[in-house]
């Protein structure tokens, strides 16, 4: 059928995408490029076939002289990253194996999810889906970090099991303290040999305790010497620093207060 000689260019344009909408159901992806459609759904929608593509009874390669290939089966086809993941955890359970293997990490996740020709849409998988199953623990309840950073299914643990592993977390949901607390030292570590300071800067130094004794000596209260040193009355009173303790020093020089 001649559409050009009768629809102006975006009628033509118009009447193709409704068709390639129609046919986008029969198209069947089998992974690296590959695609299948069915014949007798190019017809139904007015496509003619191309030369030396006959109409079986199923589907057959769209690409003239392709092989026939029956199409790759494929576990997260349609998922959500956090359904592929949640789906990549339930299926760990198996008769055959061991209990404690049951439980898998977000990188063993990735992997299986990768494997599958999942799309890559974040610069950091595992992280994400750890991201997403933490957020899946919090409203939904049906997954568990269970240490190690190994995330299952909460109905392989009976309740006993569940406080255990909310004790080793710390009670951070969605943290395991094993994980964190190694991830904390190895930044530490990596800190230190940088030359970083760890900890607050030290205020009480030797200079600053004199000075807070001589303000003392000299008639100033403790709350003046606070505000003046920029410290706290709590940090003077660590230190042993106080009007009493100062009277009782002998030989302590007094400074003359300057009024301001």
């Amino acid at each position: 059928m001649n559409l050009v000689g009768r629809l102006t260019y975006a009628e033509l344009l118009a009447d193709l995408e409704v068709k390639v909408a129609a046919l986008r159901p029969f198209v069947v992806d089998l992974g690296l490029g590959e695609t299948v459609v069915d014949p007798a759904a190019l017809k139904k929608l007015g496509f003619a076939l191309p030369d030396g593509l006959e109409e079986p009874g199923g589907n057959v390669p769209a690409r003239q002289g392709a092989a026939q290939t029956e199409p790759r089966p494929r576990r997260f086809y349609g998922f959500s990253r956090t359904e592929a993941s949640v789906k990549s955890i339930r299926e760990r359970k198996t008769d055959a194996a061991p209990r404690d293997t049951w439980p898998i990490t977000t990188r063993e996740i990735w992997a299986e999810l990768e494997a599958d020709g999942f799309p890559k849409t974040a610069e950091d998988p595992p992280k994400n889906i750890a991201w997403d199953l933490k957020q899946r623990a919090s409203k939904v309840g049906d997954v568990i970090l269970v240490g190690g950073g190994r995330w299952g299914l909460r109905e392989w643990y009976t309740d006993e099991e569940v406080e255990g592993f909310a004790r080793e977390q710390g009670g951070m949901a969605g943290r395991d303290s094993a994980v964190h607390r190694e991830q904390t030292r190895v930044g530490m570590e990596a800190a230190k040999s940088r030359g970083v300071r760890i900890g607050a800067v030290k205020k009480m130094t030797p200079e600053v305790q004199n000075r807070a004794r001589l303000l003392l000596a000299s008639g100033y209260t403790m709350g003046q010497v606070a505000k003046e040193l920029g410290v706290s009355k709590g940090a003077l009173y660590l230190y042993g620093i106080s009007r009493t303790k100062v009277n009782e020093e002998p030989n302590t020089e007094p400074l003359l207060r300057i009024v301001k």
